[in-house]
């Protein structure tokens, strides 16, 4: 069987380029209706974009830094223990670059003192609607590094280090007065295993430094009151601390109860008589504490 196709009439070609055109005309439709939903959405975002700037702006201007909430510098309260002067806080804290008591952040406050290698904690209160106070503890120096092994060099202003009496490393610089030349000089030892590694905000952690330190801490005093004053610590390990005072004293300890030791001390200078000067003490025995006097 065979099938012949009916030849197109003209009725046909014209439903044929009527639906051709409806097709163009829904697709051109879509497209506009694209086009249409575009373009809003562009202006909403344009429109959006100019609010909230224009918002942020005016919440700004009306709100954060309104003249109720800007910060005076009679209103900035700054409690210092140590030698930061109050310039160096207020310059360190932002807080002057902020000048709305709305824009400071405390945490974030503290945080930038607390990078300060001698500052040990930092406490920063916020008072409405425009006051603000802030407490910085600086670490208390305790003695001076020196290390032939390391190149430092007891007593340097420029180049020297301090020790609090946890064993904290930080700069000497102008923030401290010139009693810190006072301080005794703690001679690090040679280790045979590796360096002392000296990082600033950062202890040392070698035992026999802290034993040293705590000794220092509770003889200091009492020696400086009877005028002699602690010049320089060394170490003879693994047995003992030599003590070199200021009037030539030479004090042996061992590096354990400093208290003990230094209440022996105590009644031994309190209790020489005439004109003898104790030349060298040994105070690491329990009992019978050797003296050695100059003349001897």
């Amino acid at each position: 069987m065979i099938f012949s196709r009916k030849p197109k009439t003209a009725s046909t070609k014209a439903k044929n380029v009527k639906v051709t055109k409806l097709s163009w005309r829904l697709l051109l439709l879509k497209i506009w209706k694209v086009i249409k939903i575009s373009i809003i959405l562009m202006g909403l975002v344009v429109c959006f974009y100019f609010i909230a700037s224009e918002g942020k702006s005016w919440f700004e201007s009306k709100v954060l830094m309104h003249k109720k909430f800007l910060l005076e510098d009679a209103n900035i309260t700054v409690e210092i223990e140590g030698g930061l002067r109050r310039e160096e806080v207020l310059a360190i804290s932002g807080i002057l670059q902020e000048k709305s008591l709305l824009k400071i952040n405390a945490n974030r406050v503290e945080s930038r003192l607390l990078k300060l290698p001698q500052v040990v904690s930092v406490k920063v209160a916020k008072t409405f609607p425009n006051q603000i106070s802030i407490y910085v503890k600086q670490r208390v120096p305790q003695a001076w590094v020196s290390s032939r092994e390391l190149g430092i060099e007891g007593r340097n202003w420029q180049y020297g280090f301090l020790l609090d009496v946890e064993g904290y490393v930080f700069k000497a610089d102008k923030d401290f007065n010139e009693s810190i030349l006072k301080l005794p000089i703690i001679e690090l030892p040679i280790l045979p295993d590796s360096l002392w590694e000296l990082k600033l905000g950062e202890p040392l952690e070698d035992l026999n430094l802290k034993l040293v330190l705590a000794l220092v801490n509770v003889m200091q005093e009492p020696l400086a009151r009877r005028d002699r004053a602690i010049n320089k610590v060394t170490f003879d390990l693994p047995y003992k601390v030599i003590i070199y005072c200021n009037n030539g004293l030479e004090l042996h300890c061992d590096y354990f109860e400093p208290e003990r030791q230094t209440q022996n001390l105590i009644k031994i200078l309190d209790g020489l008589t005439g004109q003898k000067t104790p030349k060298l003490i040994n105070l690491i025995p329990k009992r019978n504490i050797p003296v050695i006097f100059e003349d001897e």
